[in-house]
């Protein structure tokens, strides 16, 4: 069983897009959405308490695999927003998971579609065809393409073929391993390439990331998925798709109400979550299940119609920033649920004690093996930040949530064209755990020590993110005086 034998375990670490908890039956749901990510959870260890530093995918990724905190790492946005020099730093400054593993012997695989930096250290990645300017089941605007595929020209991670004319691009992947152009799909499509490379990499060590998109808007499970946690019918999901551009609110009354769209969400998770059970019954099969460390989370979650936000994944409550969190390993406890806090930078140094790894970078997060094993909590607070339609920051402790916004143009929501709870807010989350009454009238002490507490966690990530900017710069010059 992995270091038993002398093997390292293969590691096959599984992101949900957009995946909220709360809706996972071994989370508590009451629908039976999730029974392969149930068994999992009964075979491992379920984390109740684990946070995502922010709510857009580029910089949580970005987070996951360098084991630090956005404001360190420097890629604080998403997609076209983020600026080239952030991710030339991030990329010549920060060694990330799969670079590391990489250098201790695995194989690094990923099935995945975001390319451009997120590439780092993966002998191969599989790449997509974006057809038809599609992304997610979203169209994409000319200047998210257009900043696309010039990143991914000078990078070298991506060819620019060609522009499709008014809002469309069409982007090929030019895989490393195979001449072969990948065409990323949904969690079926997603599954079948994963397989692949399990079975081609039988006799070795490797590291193999897949992410699931099906839970990201517009929730488009096929219907066979979502027949036994409610169905959808053709023309509402056409309507659902105008809500995302449009003010959701008015829309409501064309979907049928707020359930049936919890309904498709539920059913794009019933999807991914018998695609997972395939990955399982492969491993099993194959006789690497007891040798393969399984971790299943999520970038962010998703905000369903809660505190005003349809569909989508801005605002820093509980629905958004509590991520699932399971690990499944022969290695570990079994059938054990952890309580306490945790989040994305935790997982590297963690992955790395489980596998025997010392060292390998300087990070924001550290192993959970006190709490695993001893219960000792690892976190007094948590952190997180959100740059994209608000810019809000937020620290908080197992009694309260604060949240603020440095004006009341950063706390405009730039999406609902509304500020949600506040330019500042307090929740007791004791008393009030859905975050819906604003109590930083009435609590100033404790308003003065978390700000106190986000004020220092905000100045020790820009010291870090001074230190890899230099590092950056003495490895380029490093490189120069080597030509």
């Amino acid at each position: 069983m992995g270091l038993e034998t002398g093997k390292k375990p293969n590691i096959i670490f599984i992101i949900i897009d957009a995946l909220r908890p709360r809706n996972l039956s071994c989370y508590g749901y009451s629908k039976p959405t999730s029974p392969n990510i149930d068994r999992l959870s009964e075979k491992g260890l379920l984390f109740r308490d684990a946070h995502s530093c922010i709510n857009a995918t580029d910089p949580s990724l970005t987070s996951i695999f360098s084991g630090k905190f956005c404001r360190s790492h420097g890629v604080m946005k998403h997609g076209a927003r983020v600026q080239s020099d952030e991710v030339q730093t991030f990329i010549k400054s920060t060694r990330t998971l799969p670079e590391i593993l990489k250098l201790n012997g695995y194989r690094t695989f990923a099935v995945d579609w975001l390319g451009r930096w997120h590439k780092k250290g993966y002998e191969y990645y599989s790449g997509i065809l974006m057809q038809a300017g599609q992304w997610g089941g979203q169209r994409l605007t000319y200047g998210q393409t257009r900043e696309y595929a010039i990143d991914k020209a000078k990078t070298g991670l991506m060819k620019y073929v060609s522009f499709i004319k008014s809002r469309a691009i069409t982007m090929v992947k030019q895989p490393k391993i195979t001449p072969r152009t990948e065409i990323y799909g949904d969690a079926t499509t997603v599954t079948q390439k994963a397989i692949e490379i399990i079975k081609e990499n039988l006799g070795s060590s490797f590291f193999l990331f897949i992410h699931y998109w099906d839970t990201h808007f517009p929730y488009n499970s096929p219907a066979h998925a979502a027949e036994k946690v409610g169905k959808m019918d053709k023309v509402a999901r056409e309507k659902l798709s105008q809500v995302h551009d449009e003010t959701k609110r008015k829309r409501l009354k064309l979907l049928g109400g707020v359930d049936r769209v919890i309904d498709m969400y539920d059913g794009s998770i019933g999807l991914v979550d018998r695609e997972i059970g395939k990955l399982v019954e492969v491993l099993t099969d194959c006789g690497i299940l007891d040798d393969s460390l399984i971790i299943v989370t999520a970038d962010h979650g998703e905000s369903l119609s809660e505190h005003g936000i349809y569909f989508d994944h801005h605002g820093l409550y509980d629905e958004t920033i509590h991520i699932p969190l399971i690990f499944s390993y022969a290695g570990l406890p079994q059938d054990k649920e952890i309580k306490g806090l945790v989040q994305h930078p935790d997982l590297i140094p963690t992955i790395l004690e489980i596998i025997g790894v010392k060292g390998g970078g300087d990070y924001d997060g550290q192993s959970l093996f006190p709490l695993i094993y001893r219960n000792e909590q690892i976190h007094s607070s948590i952190y997180a930040e959100e740059t994209h339609s608000e810019k809000k920051q937020m620290v908080a402790t197992p009694k309260y949530k604060y949240i603020r916004a440095l004006s009341e143009k950063d706390a405009m929501c730039q999406y609902c064209h509304i500020i949600h709870g506040g330019v500042e807010e307090l929740y007791d989350l004791e008393k009030d755990p859905g975050e819906t009454v604003n109590v930083v009238a009435e609590h100033p002490d404790e308003v003065e020590q978390l700000k106190s507490i986000l004020d220092q966690r905000i100045t020790d990530c820009e010291r870090s993110r001074e230190r890899l900017k230099l590092r950056g710069r003495i490895r380029a010059l490093k490189r120069e005086s080597r030509i």
